[in-house]
């Protein structure tokens, strides 16, 4: 992955375009269809990377996450300096999001998810900081997981073309404790 561009997509306004405030260019939605558009004429990868950032990593936690939690993180997302890769497939049920076993459990005294289960081709998890695992909780939220408590790895996805320098990896984790 061209991790040098990062800065340069960022200095654009073109991570998390759409979202106002906390260093977001606040664009309307056409806009960022049309930035997804032309970055796709150029690189696969390059958008994938953007609309993960953007729009499924960083429109959950704008639109969901607490003000700390948007304060802390949407501001270094935008910039680039925190890199999120998105974890749906799982070896067993692919994109499948009614089939997903992956659990995240509340550990006894309420301050920590504990996090069960595999992801396959999660969307930059090779070079992410973070993971934003789709996961079965109940009524509590998705869990953000640093990927240094996950087992990372994969290598390019292979068939994949125009996705090969993109980081596609697999994660996995065993009682990873998250703190909530």
């Amino acid at each position: 992955f061209p991790r040098e561009l990062v800065g340069e997509l960022a200095s654009l306004g073109l991570l998390g375009s759409s979202l106002e405030g906390f260093g977001c260019a606040g664009m309307n939605a056409v806009s960022y269809g049309l930035i997804c558009q032309e970055l796709e004429r150029g690189d696969s990868g390059l958008r994938s990377f953007v609309s993960v950032q953007s729009s499924l990593c960083m429109y959950p936690i704008y639109t969901y996450g607490s003000e700390e939690q948007k304060r802390a993180l949407l501001p270094r997302l935008a910039r680039g300096e925190l890199l999120f890769a998105y974890g749906l497939s799982e070896p067993d049920v692919g994109g499948d999001l009614a089939s997903v076993r992956t659990t995240a459990r509340l550990s006894a005294d309420g301050r920590q998810l504990l996090l069960n289960g595999a992801k396959r081709w999660c969307t930059g998890a090779e070079f992410a900081d973070l993971i934003y695992c789709l996961v079965r909780s109940g009524p509590d939220e998705n869990p953000v997981v640093m990927r240094q408590e996950l087992t990372v790895g994969g290598g390019h996805a292979s068939g994949h073309l125009g996705w090969m320098h993109f980081g596609l990896g697999a994660a996995r984790g065993a009682q990873v404790r998250v703190q909530w």
